[in-house]
């Protein structure tokens, strides 16, 4: 026997372990090949001519509805906008749901390019190999059986977990080359004679196993764009395969950057975000795997257990994992403020980093002695970069129901704040409206939550109309919902402004209900 015919059988021995094991772990069944009476020449011929011209010809024919062992459902707009993605130049992040088919149908559409000749040489790149090597398993799962190895007839000259190499009946004196990448092992230079890769998908770039420090988040992007500026620049394609699952992920940070572009800037960049929400304009994204009739509906038949991982990993609006003091279920909106309404506001003042995702928290909170509630006037978490900007916002915060306004500091704070204040006020009559009401004051938050917590799941803490829709409400909630004691070291602006600013008003005096025999009657001043 020749080293030829021994390499061969150590091959077929090799590929069909590989096979055996893939096919365990994978919701597809390949084996499925066509009846007999489809097996004439001239059928064949019709059928690879038809796949050769159109991807979703290929797809209905080459996989079947009977292959998928966890049930088949017909495609949806958002996989014929994947394919025509994928055909785009540039580097493009896809963050669309889990569970929605995204890398199977990204599997597939490559394999096509091959075995059609579309591309020669493509790949896939992920964090750590193995996601990259499941996109080689997958497509010998189906060069070596089934309908594709019956109609294309691919003669597999390399087969191990990071390339694949073969040639078919439709390019029998070429061959096409499939390989893995990670993050780690760059695609610089990786050639295949003399050519570059022409496309590369990447998967799993991002886990919630993943390092999400400004360092590692930016290196992250350093390579994917290295990877990109490898590949054969005449039909240059890197398709990333993305999730926003966590404000500080790459794809999180690249959408707030995309949300400030121009229409102009957008179409000339190279690098772009398409976002693809679970529920979106009242219907499902994939109707025919999940035909739900409502938000709550598709919530259910995807087994979704959280309000942060449904607003993350399926609607693309990543927030924390909610916390045990502020649950989102006693959350309650007013309609109407009462007019015996009086409060203060509360800011831990400070310049944010925006660019660091740093935010500052005020919140006008009201008191009732009528109905006993304490009601959010108005409040916003944002970042400031300036103190005039900073104080502007409180000014704009400031109304008949505001007897005060409270700064968060000790005796050095409040020196350096008056000072800022002192120097604004010389040329603003606002400003030094804003110091005469000002106060400075410490509180230890761990300390006062568990009183705040009682009033918030009484009811007695309600927030504006449509706050929970606002810009500004969702940054505040998110902190608020999220929030587990300063001690857990997460970012809590929001929660300690709402916090401090309820304490402020029984420091007041006035956060008791009228009748009561420690209510007292105060006179307060109008300042507008």
């Amino acid at each position: 026997m020749d080293f030829k015919s021994v390499f061969r059988q150590e091959l077929d021995k090799e590929i069909a372990l590989w096979l055996r094991d893939y096919q365990l772990r994978s919701s597809i069944e390949a084996s499925t090949g066509f009846d007999e009476s489809e097996l004439t020449e001239d059928k064949r011929q019709k059928r690879l001519q038809l796949a050769q011209k159109d991807f979703w010809a290929f797809d209905r024919i080459y996989f079947p509805s009977k292959i998928y062992r966890q049930g088949f459902s017909k495609p949806a707009t958002f996989h014929h906008r994947i394919v025509e993605i994928m055909n785009l130049s540039g580097i493009h992040f896809i963050a669309g749901p889990r569970a929605f088919a995204k890398s199977v149908t990204g599997r597939k559409f490559q394999l096509w390019e091959l075995l059609t000749r579309k591309k020669r040489f493509t790949g896939a790149i992920s964090e750590d190999l193995p996601p990259a090597q499941a996109y080689i398993a997958f497509m010998l799962t189906f060069l070596s059986q089934g309908r594709i190895m019956q109609d294309f007839r691919p003669d597999i000259q390399i087969a191990s977990k990071d390339v694949l190499q073969f040639s078919c009946t439709l390019f029998p004196s070429g061959t096409a080359v499939y390989k893995a990448f990670s993050i780690d092992r760059s695609v610089r230079g990786q050639l295949e004679g003399l050519d570059r890769p022409e496309s590369l998908v990447a998967d799993d770039i991002e886990t919630l196993d993943s390092s999400f420090t400004n360092e590692a988040v930016s290196k992250r992007l350093a390579k994917l764009q290295e990877a990109y500026e490898s590949l054969d620049v005449s039909s240059a394609n890197l398709t990333v395969f993305a999730n926003n699952f966590d404000r500080r992920c790459l794809t999180n940070r690249l959408i707030e950057e995309q949300e400030k572009f121009s229409d102009e800037e957008l179409q000339e960049t190279r690098l772009k975000v398409h976002v693809f929400r679970a529920w979106e304009k009242g219907r499902s994204l994939w109707r025919s795997r999940f035909p739900a009739n409502s938000e709550a509906d598709l919530r259910r038949m995807l087994g979704v257990t959280s309000e942060s991982s449904w607003q993350g990993n399926y609607q693309q609006n990543p927030m924390p994992a909610d916390g045990e003091i502020f649950k989102r279920e006693y959350y309650q909106e007013w309609s109407e403020l009462p007019k015996d309404c009086r409060g203060v506001i509360y800011t831990d003042q400070n310049l944010a980093k925006k660019g660091k995702g740093d935010t500052t928290a005020i919140t006008a909170c009201l008191f009732s002695p009528k109905t006993g509630k304490f009601y959010i006037n108005s409040a916003v978490c944002r970042s400031f970069s300036s103190s005039l900007e900073l104080f502007n916002n409180i000014l704009s915060m400031m109304t008949r129901e505001i007897v005060q306004v409270c700064f968060d500091g000790n005796v050095s704070q409040e020196s350096y704040w008056r000072d800022l204040l002192d120097a604004h006020g010389d040329n603003n009559e606002d400003i030094r409206l804003l110091d005469n009401y000002s106060v400075f004051k410490r509180y230890k938050t761990d300390e006062l939550s568990a009183n705040c917590q009682l009033l918030y799941e009484q009811s007695k803490i309600l927030f504006p109309p449509g706050f929970a829709n606002s810009k500004d409400g969702k940054q505040y909630l998110s902190q608020l919902f999220s929030f587990r004691g300063k001690k857990a070291g997460k970012t809590d602006d929001a929660p300690d402004s709402l916090i401090c600013s309820i304490q402020a008003i029984f420091d007041r005096g006035f956060g008791r209900r009228s009748g009561t025999n420690d209510y007292k009657v105060f006179t307060f001043k109008d300042k507008i």
